[in-house]
Parts: structure tokens; sequence; C-alpha cells
């Protein structure tokens, strides 16, 4: 990216999710990773326009996050 010849880029990352799988969507350590997650963005969008007269950042997930607290046999439901 520092060298400005990058015409697309993707970045996967599956930290913030493992995590609120692990913890749930609430908590110190969920606000830590989104605290990271923010400044980690943020530090990837600087060097960008430091490089690029344009930029453009798209942040796309592959789920929602909902805290649950019990569990559903999913077999069951779609043999019914």
């Amino acid at each position: 990216m520092r060298t400005g010849d990058i015409e697309l880029s993707y970045l996967f990352t599956s930290q913030l999710d493992a995590i609120m799988h692990a913890h749930g969507t609430t908590g110190p350590e969920v606000d830590a990773a989104l605290e990271r997650f923010g400044n980690w963005m943020r530090e990837i969008v600087s060097a960008a326009e430091e490089n690029y007269d344009e930029v453009r950042v798209h942040l796309f997930s592959d789920h929602g996050m909902t805290d649950t607290t019990g569990k559903v046999a999913c077999w069951w439901i779609s043999n019914r």
C-alpha cells in the first residue's frame, strides 16, 4: 500500500468475530477488541490516504451477532 500501486485490496479478519462468539456482544473483552479494531482501521485508512488521491473503504460482515441464552436442535427443526 505504501508504494501507491494497489487498485483494490481485500482484508479479512476474524478476531472480533471470535471474541464475540467467546464473550457475547458486551463486556470488557468486546470493548477492548472494538477499540483495537477501530484503531487498526484508522491506521490503514491513514496510510492509504498518504499514498493515494482517492481512498474508499467498504466494511462488510458475514453475519450479525446476537447473544443467545439457550440451545436449539437445528436438525429437529429442519426435519419437521
